[in-house]
């Protein structure tokens, strides 16, 4: 089925950062199919390398200035990549695995936080929840740089199930604990880079009972008792509603909620298969999908900013000059 310059703008509005008039006039009448897979198939473009990072200025008190020049360095990178599609799945996974610097004041931190979903985005989601339970930024902001065997903090395992991964109604507290068990001892090190670190010595090793198998887990082995035949179904369920709400509509029902995790599962529960799964289910072309959504402020931000053909630091920079 073809496709109006119309259909690509809110194609590229959903999952992307927006599209000129020359570039959807120029795509259209290609079939839908070939448009989802130039904006899903590519791998992300590099990103720059905050300077600020670097500059032994901002060191100490001056942390915030470089926490504020990671995501400006990001800003700059959607409104100006080749490859959006890859920067919108990235921003969607920022909104699902959320990190803030409100607590997390931490550069490098959020900078390796942010290398690590770009890299994983597109991915099997294994991978991906692996990376993001033990990274650094992740343990400041939920907590589990104090989950200990002699004293645990449930805060990362409760989002981890009940936001993350397989959803409400599908764990129990019990359950909940027991995650927190498995990841105590996933730390940082404390040699000022901040890497994540396994202290064993802090480790429950007993044996634990979660989601319905029992072993002596690891965050890495509780990643994949979640990811398991079982539970990835409902993990699948989790993704399939929040990208649709992300990317279609605020209210998907449990027909489009099941079709897209059932295709995603069956494409390989990664990334593309979930982005893929979304921008070709018929309903994605749909009224409620055309006319229900709600672009967040950096999607508008950036799409403001891909009209004007400036980066948003720039814009922003004029604006302080004007006044």
């Amino acid at each position: 089925m073809s496709t109006t310059p119309a259909e690509i703008h809110r194609l590229w509005r959903r999952a992307a950062f927006g599209i000129d008039a020359t570039g959807a006039e120029a795509r259209a009448g290609r079939p839908w199919a070939e448009l989802v897979e130039e904006l899903v198939a590519p791998d992300p473009a590099p990103m720059p390398r905050p300077a600020a990072l670097d500059d032994p200025a901002l060191a100490g008190s001056g942390e915030f200035f470089r926490a504020l020049a990671v995501s400006a360095t990001w800003l700059d990178h959607m409104a100006s990549t080749p490859t959006p599609g890859a920067e919108k799945l990235t921003w969607f996974w920022h909104g699902h695995f959320t990190t803030s610097m409100a607590k997390v004041v931490w550069g490098e931190g959020l900078f390796r936080q942010l290398t690590t979903l770009r890299t994983r985005a597109q991915g099997p989601f294994r991978d991906l929840l692996g990376d993001i339970v033990v990274d650094g930024a992740m343990s400041f902001w939920l907590d589990n740089v104090g989950n200990v065997a002699s004293g645990t903090n449930e805060n990362l395992a409760r989002e981890l199930l009940e936001l993350f991964t397989v959803g409400v109604g599908n764990h129990t507290q019990a359950d909940v604990i027991a995650a927190a068990r498995c990841l105590t001892g996933h730390n940082v090190d404390w040699d000022g880079s901040m890497l994540p670190r396994f202290y064993p010595e802090l480790h429950d090793t007993g044996t634990k009972t979660v989601l319905g198998s029992t072993g002596a887990f690891d965050a890495h082995g509780l990643c994949d008792v979640i990811c398991n035949a079982t539970n990835r179904e409902y993990v699948a369920r989790t993704v399939a509603r929040r990208l649709w709400m992300a990317w279609a509509s605020p209210k998907p029902t449990t027909t489009i909620v099941d079709d897209v995790a059932r295709a995603a599962l069956a494409a390989g529960f990664s990334g593309r298969a979930f982005a893929r799964a979304v921008l070709l289910h018929p309903e994605f072309r749909g009224v409620a999908a055309r006319t229900e959504h709600v672009r967040t402020p950096v999607e508008i931000a950036i799409g403001l900013a891909k009209v004007a053909g400036a980066t948003p630091t720039a814009l922003e920079a004029s604006k302080i000059l004007a006044d």
